[in-house]
C-alpha cells in the first residue's frame, strides 16, 4: 500500500469529522430569534388566571389559579422547569 492512498483517507476522514463537528456545535448556537421563552419575571408569574391552553389533539385545558408547587417525573422535564423558574418540588 502506497503512502498517498493512506494519506488521502486520513484527510478525507479528518474532514468528515470536522465537518460533523461543525455540524453539532451549530446546533448549540443561541440567536435572538431563536424562539426561547426567558425566565418570567414576577410581574409575568402575577399574571391573568386561570390560563388556557390549546392541545394538539383540539382539545383546551385550563389552570384555574397559579401552581404553587410542580412536581417533576424526569430529569429533563426538571431542567426545563428550572430554567423557566417554576417551582420544582
Amino acid at each position: 500500500m502506497s503512502v498517498q492512498p493512506r494519506l488521502r483517507r486520513r484527510l478525507t476522514a479528518l474532514l468528515a469529522l470536522a465537518v460533523a463537528g461543525a455540524l453539532a456545535l451549530s446546533g448549540c448556537a443561541s440567536t435572538a430569534s431563536s424562539g426561547a421563552a426567558a425566565a418570567p419575571t414576577s410581574s409575568d408569574a402575577a399574571g391573568t388566571w386561570p390560563r388556557t391552553f390549546a392541545n394538539a389533539d383540539g382539545t383546551t385545558t385550563e389552570i384555574p389559579a397559579q401552581p404553587r408547587r410542580v412536581v417533576s417525573t424526569a430529569v429533563s422535564v426538571t431542567g426545563t422547569l428550572l430554567a423557566i423558574g417554576a417551582p420544582v418540588v
